[in-house]
């Protein structure tokens, strides 16, 4: 339908705009095209013709896509204090403002790749902007770049911004999931991700940046849509009422940074199986947690320096850490070792 012509048309400009972007910053552009037998190519890649083809551009992670939704904070109120005239200004702004940090994370993280599709072999860009609009985005690249790709943008729209739209950020949802589930659930889950993100970053009244949530579904049958019913399932209560969270998400954008550091340096330790072994020790209670946690602390060296770094923060007991929300009486505890064992499976290693 017409719809349908309207959003290929609108995908096909994105691609459009991202080149001429990357010859307006030949830097850029030596980022995104790194080797010979892309240089003559690049300009002509398509697009995905499928989410599977999409996956397939994956470095690792082949069949895995990430859905990524970031929306501008409190625009409204920002709004508000404008005038008319300054109101156009302040949209272009935005826009540029946008465009320039979705195509330098784009060329910072991604390249062209050959990859063979129904029709034979082809050269792809390996995303897909399905819509920009001012400040927000909904945008799909492999799954292994999610996370990177997400909290990329939210960091360049930070600097962008830094002088013309001072204290503008964007937060936002990014949701891991095989190539077959249905788009529409994945845009679902990353809507309510979107909010749960900047619940997160009101309730701490987080003015400095901006606030990004995630979830990586490895299960192929297609999950309940409620993000809330996924999280009640990670969580534990004890005799004694003490609530222990399995994950410690939303975070701010620095949190998040550091989240996905220590999933490099873990991957790049080739520590999947003691992770694993580590956020099994977490479900098994508290104490046990926390003792299994530094045992394999002290015991395995390719863990060791980064997880002596993450039991700076998370503390109290080891493994864990106290977490307050403004609305509740009582403080719950959150561990990060799930998370870590997760993400370490997406994350890019930098060249």
């Amino acid at each position: 339908g017409p719809c349908y012509k309207k959003q290929e048309r609108g995908k096909q400009k994105s691609v459009e705009d991202f080149i001429k972007h990357l010859e307006d910053y030949p830097e850029q552009q030596r980022q995104y095209v790194r080797n010979d037998d892309e240089r003559d190519v690049w300009r002509e890649a398509g697009l995905p013709p499928t989410l599977k083809d999409l996956a397939t551009c994956s470095r690792g992670a082949r069949q895995h896509i990430a859905v990524i939704l970031l929306d501008g904070d409190d625009m409204g109120a920002k709004l508000d204090e404008l005038d008319w005239g300054q109101m156009a200004q302040f949209s272009t702004d935005l826009e540029e403002a946008m465009e320039a940090a979705i195509f330098q994370t784009l060329a910072k993280l991604l390249g062209p790749r050959q990859v063979q599709t129904d029709d034979g072999p082809s050269w792809l860009h390996p995303f897909e902007i399905i819509y920009r609009g001012g400040d927000d985005l909904l945008l799909i690249v492999p799954g292994e770049a999610g996370l990177q790709v997400a909290q990329g943008i939210v960091a360049a729209f930070a600097a962008q911004v830094r002088n013309r739209l001072a204290g503008c950020t964007l937060s936002g949802g990014v949701v891991v999931a095989d190539s077959h589930f249905p788009i529409f659930y994945l845009h679902q889950i990353a809507k309510q991700l979107c909010g749960s993100a900047k619940r997160g970053k009101r309730q701490m009244r987080d003015r400095a940046q901006g606030w990004l949530d995630y979830l990586i579904l490895r299960n192929t049958s297609t999950p309940g849509v409620s993000v809330g019913a996924m999280r009640a399932a990670r969580q534990r209560v004890a005799d004694d009422g003490q609530v222990r969270r399995l994950y410690d998400r939303p975070l701010p954008l620095s949190d998040f940074q550091r989240l996905v550091r220590w999933g490099q340096e873990l991957k790049r330790a080739g520590a999947r199986g003691q992770m694993r072994l580590m956020a099994q020790a977490m479900d098994e209670g508290l104490l046990t947690g926390s003792a299994f946690v530094l045992y394999q602390t002290a015991r395995s060296e390719s863990v060791q320096r980064t997880m002596l770094e993450v039991l700076q923060t998370y503390n109290d007991p080891p493994g864990w850490r106290s977490r307050t929300v403004p609305e509740a009486s009582k403080p719950y505890l959150a561990t990060v070792i799930p998370d870590l064992a997760d993400v370490l499976d997406f994350v890019l290693l930098e060249d």
